[in-house]
């Protein structure tokens, strides 16, 4: 027999009133009788239990005055602690405070005394409300409990024990550092900030001009001493309770590394306070370059923390602490290494594409054995959670004036509209990014046409012929001095060797560079760089496969051009492309203001005259161009389309359009065009012109916006 409703609503309405009344007598009682200790509960049976939680309470719960001084095991007679689990790191290094108990009366006494209570075995209701009404903190550290966050909860287990006055003392200090450092970088005036995260894109970093920006970096970058040496970061950032304020092996190679670093530089860890006081606690004589930052509740971006010192509730590292510092010192920001997940598995490296010298890949399973709740929540929602976080951070930016964008290859919805780009139509572009659909076969190749699944806009997996070369043509003009750089990053797999070149394309005579690579897994970094002698009038990118046999390439290629008055050594970064968010609207919807945005790709049905329409949400000057390019998928051949992109508002219409006939189910539709009036927000309309029903995917959308130059 079910039960009814009504009485399910009245029994959780109970449960809600006796919780509230425990917790107000809790704190009441704790206010007067809590003292500076722990306790676990409940009793520990077994060595294995006691093994597991001794050696996490020597990290987490280190001896810390008026907040933990003592830490209490109670165990069912005597049981022998056992050796420390491999896959823990250095963590029993201070222990004499955590002891051992046999006495049911030390369980009640703790309970009733103690500040925190560790849950190791999760407590049924009546002790729920029982434990509530002590005026504990009670943290939820079953390893083996898919409902407990313990990496969580341990790593915040001695903030929490800590009275408000200290933490706030804590905050002050660290508030005190912050804005000396941010003060000392402002009186040098940078205005360009780049963001260092750890994606195998962070190696377009190098050959970059960075030396006169505010430089960020983040998590396991602290490992490459010799990139560090390069990069030179004023900030460095974390967050990770599992893979950098954890037990594992992994997370204390990470803390060593750091440690490491901030003795021999003046940079700054940043993190967020209630477990970043963990790394302050454990490493004494580096806590003066430690920012701890408390995270407000429900706090939406933050754009200057001159003057809201707080971290946003986010998610990501990048979200939470590297975009906040970057848009409160520069008005332009540019992001490395942001590469997201890739939509190969096989390139990710423990949920995110790593570059191989930012993350610790032999490290990674000591991680997950030591917190095995971690990953599968992980894969459950957090890739959401990032796209929906970093979005918001994208938008509040752009939204105040400020200029972002990724340097390299992005995943992420969110990034992959703000990849930086020059102009199509500038006679010397600054850079420029190699589509899948550059890619031709060259002449007296062995294969007439080059098949390849279009993975993101910019990399492409490309099936190449033993003995078969493609080429890349850039009908780009260049005069005699130019140095052009083209930075590759690809993983080949074949028998032979792999030759990639630049060079002039026309007569037999080449001039350019060429570099011979092998087969391999890993991702390869390749940059050619040439400064040609003589004018030609364009330049191409070939690769040709040496061996015998049928090769794969994944490939992904910038192309970026210095004039001779330049440093050839490193390409300077300019603002000189960003891209609109698109923000749709249902099937025939009103055009009215948008309520949310959207992860793509974007399905639409659509009958005869009716209208799909995404908006965008910024402004557009008469003195910018605009390039849109649509990717769609049709699931209806044989249909015609009109494409438009303009104004959103009232007549008369200005912008672009187009017919389209559907001949095949992938389309690309590029359309470009400069607006004579100012626009507070333009749209992309798809109306169905045919007779019949058709519908479709938008793969992808960008909208990219060009200042206004003579030579465009």
């Amino acid at each position: 027999m079910t039960t009814p409703r009504p009485l399910i609503r009245l029994r959780r309405r109970m449960y809600r009133l006796l919780r509230r009344t425990a917790s107000r007598i809790g704190r009441r009682i704790g206010s007067v009788v809590r003292g500076p200790h722990a306790i676990y509960w409940p009793t520990i049976l077994d060595a294995d239990t006691l093994t597991n939680h001794y050696y996490r309470a020597c990290w987490y719960l280190p001896r810390i005055p008026n907040a933990v001084e003592t830490v209490t095991i109670v165990t069912l007679g005597e049981i022998a602690i056992g050796p420390k689990p491999e896959c823990m790191g250095d963590v029993d290094a201070k222990s004499d405070h955590v002891t051992i108990s046999t006495s049911r009366t030390d369980l009640l006494r703790g309970i009733l005394r103690a500040r925190v209570v560790l849950c190791w075995k999760r407590p049924g209701f009546l002790m729920r409300i029982f434990l509530r009404t002590t005026g504990a903190s009670v943290a939820k550290v079953a390893t083996n409990d898919p409902t407990a966050t313990e990496y969580g909860s341990y790593a915040r287990a001695a903030w929490t024990a800590m009275p408000p006055g200290d933490q706030q003392a804590i905050l002050d200090r660290s508030r005190g550092i912050m804005t000396e450092v941010l003060m000392e970088l402002r009186s040098q005036e940078f205005h360009q900030a780049v963001v260092l995260a750890t994606g195998p894109s962070l190696e377009l970093a190098k050959y970059f001009d960075i030396a006169k920006c505010v430089r960020i970096a983040c998590n396991s970058v602290v490992q490459d001493s010799k990139l560090l040496a390069k990069l030179r970061p004023h900030f460095l950032t974390a967050g990770d309770v599992v893979s950098h304020l954890g037990v594992s092996q992994y997370a204390d190679k990470w803390r060593r590394d750091l440690a490491v670093l901030l003795r021999k530089s003046n940079a700054t860890f940043v993190t967020t306070a209630p477990f970043g006081f963990l790394l302050s606690t454990h490493y004494p004589d580096i806590a003066d370059q430690v920012v701890l930052i408390s995270q407000a509740y429900k706090q939406g971006p933050v754009l200057d923390m001159t003057q809201n010192f707080c971290l946003p509730t986010l998610d990501s590292t990048l979200n939470i602490h590297m975009l906040p510092i970057a848009s409160t010192l520069a008005d332009e920001i540019y992001l490395f290494g942001c590469d997201g997940q890739n939509p190969i598995n096989e390139r990710n490296e423990d949920f995110w594409a790593h570059s191989p010298r930012a993350q610790y890949h032999d490290l990674v399973e000591s991680a997950h054995r030591c917190h095995p709740t971690f990953d599968p929540k992980r894969q459950a929602n957090t890739l959401d959670r990032y796209c929906a976080s970093t979005a918001e951070s994208i938008g509040a930016i752009r939204n105040c004036g400020k200029f972002i964008a990724v340097v390299g290859t992005s995943f992420t919805p969110g990034l992959a509209a703000i990849c930086l780009e020059s102009t199509p139509d500038s006679s010397l572009p600054s850079i420029r990014r190699c589509r899948g659909s550059d890619y031709k076969p060259g002449k007296g190749s062995n294969q007439e046409s080059i098949s390849f699944d279009p993975l993101h806009d910019e990399q492409v997996t490309i099936k190449l012929e033993g003995g078969s070369n493609i080429l890349v043509h850039h009908h780009v003009p260049v005069t005699s001095g130019v140095t052009i750089h083209a930075v590759m990053q690809l993983i080949y797999q074949g028998s032979g060797p792999l030759q990639v070149a630049l060079e002039r394309h026309g007569t037999a005579q080449r001039e350019g560079h060429a570099v011979t690579i092998n087969s391999s897994r890993e991702v390869q970094t390749i940059r050619l760089c040439h400064q040609f002698s003589e004018p030609h009038r364009s330049v191409r990118l070939r690769l040709t496969n040496r061996g015998n046999s049928a090769c794969q390439v994944l490939v992904s290629t910038l192309l970026m051009c210095r004039p001779p008055d330049h440093d050839t050594q490193h390409i300077a970064l300019e603002p000189i492309g960003q891209c609109g968010p698109v923000v749709i609207l249902p099937n025939n919807a009103a055009l009215s203001e948008p309520s949310s945005s959207f992860g793509y790709p974007v399905t639409f049905d659509l009958g005869p005259d009716n209208v799909w329409i995404g908006i965008l949400k910024q402004p557009i000057r008469s003195t910018e161009k605009v390039t849109v390019t649509i990717d769609l998928d049709w699931k209806v051949v044989a249909a015609r389309v009109a494409v438009a992109f303009e104004r959103h508002g009232r007549s008369p219409r200005e912008g672009m359009a187009c017919t389209h006939i559907v001949k095949s189910g992938r389309a690309r539709i590029v359309l470009s065009c400069r607006f004579k009036h100012d626009h507070a927000a333009c749209r992309l309309r798809i109306k169905n012109t045919g007779e019949n029903q058709t519908a479709g995917v938008l793969r992808s959308c960008r909208v990219r916006i060009w200042a206004a130059t003579p030579e465009n």
